[in-house]
């Protein structure tokens, strides 16, 4: 039975979604209604190779493809695509100039396939990363991600470590089993907004990783006190990059986040 507030139109909720909002900074993105606070940009060149590729599960899962080098996944955000996250912001072309560059549609987003199936999400984006990997013969890569990208990234270096070069996470990082924010994520009532839920991580197991990690965030990012501060209280070999002034939707298109993720990259 939904609770409500009377007189107030506040139910349950509304309440669940407030506290996921702000928890980690995704004011511009929900108020955009799904559109990309990017404006697309036109991309020197020839564009990515757009693929499909359908997972053990009937899942067909989308995927831009360009460049030589070593292998980097790009995971996007809540709300966001393939395209909207990393080709608009300018990151997919300028990495595919050294590196053979792979950004996928979640399954929900973009173009990949929608299921109404729980299953479908949240470790499953997980384990759609890894069988996305097998099939274009990739042992290893960098993996960076943005947002629910970022979550989506820590669950997969944790789990799959032998997979991993580094990891560059950013607007995100740790969701702690059994926070009051887990519970939030869980609680939504559609099965792709709850799927984050189930991409918690113990402290034990962020303290178990031994991959190379580094985080990404804007100064006025509420992400950076809910999911970074506390993985960097425990993990002080992660570095941190803060970008002044950028805020959950806008650190991503800074020239500062990409001269980061290009610096770490040339280093590992």
């Amino acid at each position: 039975m939904q609770q409500k507030n009377k007189g107030s139109g506040f139910n349950i909720n509304t309440a669940i979604l407030f506290v996921i909002v702000v928890s980690i900074g995704l004011v511009p993105i929900y108020l955009s209604k799904g559109k990309s606070v990017f404006q697309d940009k036109s991309v020197s060149g020839q564009p990515p190779s757009t693929l499909y590729y359908t997972t053990d599960k009937g899942t067909k899962i989308h995927y831009i493809m360009k460049g030589e080098g070593t292998p980097v996944l790009l995971i996007h955000g809540a709300k966001y695509t393939a395209r909207t996250n990393w080709v608009a912001s300018g990151i997919f072309p300028m990495l595919a100039e050294n590196y053979k560059v792979i950004a996928l549609d979640l399954s929900g987003y973009g173009e990949s396939d929608k299921p109404s199936s729980a299953e479908a999400y949240g470790m499953q984006w997980v384990n759609d990363i890894k069988s996305l990997m097998a099939s274009l013969n990739i042992q290893k890569a960098h993996i960076v991600g943005y947002s629910l990208g970022g979550m989506v990234a820590m669950k997969f270096i944790s789990t799959h470590p032998d997979y991993i070069i580094s990891g560059i996470i950013g607007g995100a990082g740790w969701l702690q089993q059994g926070s009051r924010i887990q519970t939030a994520w869980d609680r939504m009532k559609d099965p792709l907004s709850s799927g984050p839920a189930k991409l918690a991580l113990t402290e034990e197991e962020i303290r178990a990783i031994k991959k190379p990690v580094t985080f990404i965030v804007g100064s006025r990012d509420n992400a950076k006190r809910s999911y970074i501060d506390p993985v960097s209280a425990i993990r002080t070999d992660w570095p941190l990059t803060v970008i002044e002034n950028a805020g959950h939707g806008s650190t991503v298109t800074k020239q500062e986040f990409k001269d980061a993720l290009v610096k770490w990259l040339s280093k590992h």
